[in-house]
């Protein structure tokens, strides 16, 4: 995602299985830019909330969270960037130094 200042939001989704019928990619992109443009991101939970209104009620659930997932990472990295602040910042602060993953 982009704004209008020039900053750049990524945001990520996991694997999307066939059987989950993923929304082809202007449909999907058509709903967040009526939730999202001109919007103030500083009310990035509406924009949010707006969009898993506008979602189609029969998508799969899993898919429905992993796109919701996705633009709230994307939305909280513009507000990062926005207010240069990291995203343990935004969410109350760091609480360790590293994680292990497999």
């Amino acid at each position: 995602m982009f704004t209008d200042e020039g900053y750049l939001g990524l945001g990520e989704v996991s694997d999307i299985a066939n059987r989950m019928k993923p929304l082809i990619t202007k449909k999907l992109s058509d709903i967040f830019k009526i939730n999202a443009v001109g919007s103030e991101l500083d009310y990035w939970p509406l924009i949010s909330n707006n969009t898993e209104e506008a979602l189609p009620r029969n998508i799969h659930p899993e898919l429905r969270g992993l796109t919701l997932f996705g633009l709230e990472i994307g939305l909280l990295d513009l507000v990062g960037k926005k207010y240069s602040a990291s995203l343990s910042e935004l969410l109350g602060d760091q609480c360790r130094n590293l994680i292990e993953v497999c």
